[in-house]
């Protein structure tokens, strides 16, 4: 019976160090970013990700957040970098890729980081929010005095 454990192993070996050679000259690579962040856990371990972790504030929001999305999908937790999401909510690209992991991971509490109406953000966040079963945190809004943010949660919640 023929191993394939360790040629699945060099490959997942060399897709990480290409892309971190490619972060490394702040080439941004969606091939790459998106076959680690789709690999097995097996091959693409939190142990072997972790020099991500020293990109996710990189000035280069698609590799910033393509790290981030690496990680999560490889076990991180996206509530240990809710300081750093909060200190970059006007990049709009990595705010998005947030938006979307704290929906697809079911992280509420990173959700409200977005709520400032002048950011542009609260149509998603209401939606993601309901996406996700999280009617209490849309309940608190409800009785929020900014009447445009009752307005916005009533109407987009309504048909859903």
């Amino acid at each position: 019976m023929v191993d394939f454990t360790s040629t699945y192993t060099r490959i997942a070996d060399n897709r990480i160090a290409n892309l971190r050679d490619k972060c490394l000259k702040g080439i941004y690579s969606e091939r790459l970013f998106n076959s680690v962040a789709q690999g097995m856990d097996k091959f693409y371990t939190l142990e072997k990700l972790e020099w991500m972790k020293s990109y996710l504030d990189n000035h280069n929001q698609h590799i910033a957040a393509g790290c981030l999305e690496c990680l999560c999908a490889h076990g991180y937790d996206l509530m240990e970098s809710i300081d750093l999401v909060s200190s970059r909510v006007d990049d709009r690209v990595f705010s998005g890729k947030v938006i979307d992991l704290a929906e697809k991971y079911d992280k509420p509490d990173i959700l409200l980081a977005f709520m400032n109406e002048e950011k542009g953000y609260i149509n998603r966040v209401i939606m993601a929010l309901k996406k996700t079963h999280h009617e209490d945190y849309l309940t608190t809004l409800l009785l929020s005095d900014n009447e445009a943010l009752v307005k916005s949660v009533d109407r987009l919640t309504k048909d859903l």
